[in-house]
């Protein structure tokens, strides 16, 4: 995944909450698009609250290499 393609998913009105899939075996739920921070080769992901899993405040961040996403799948 370059991006390119991950921020065009994050810009997408209404925004559409998405996982992202990783090599070793890691997904991160994307329901809020300030949340997710694109750089060059990284992408930092905010990790909300497990009281709060809607919230668009993060406890902590994931930090995952773009060419280790593997796949991009809608929430429910």
């Amino acid at each position: 995944m370059t991006g390119d393609d991950l921020r065009k998913l994050l810009r997408l009105r209404p925004f559409k909450p998405f996982r992202l899939y990783v090599d070793d075996g890691a997904a991160y739920a994307v329901r809020h698009p300030d949340l997710v921070v694109v750089a060059r080769d990284t992408v930092a992901i905010g990790i909300p609250p497990v009281s709060a899993p809607e919230a668009d405040v993060a406890d902590d961040f994931a930090w995952v290499s773009l060419d280790h996403i593997s796949r991009v799948e809608p929430l429910a």
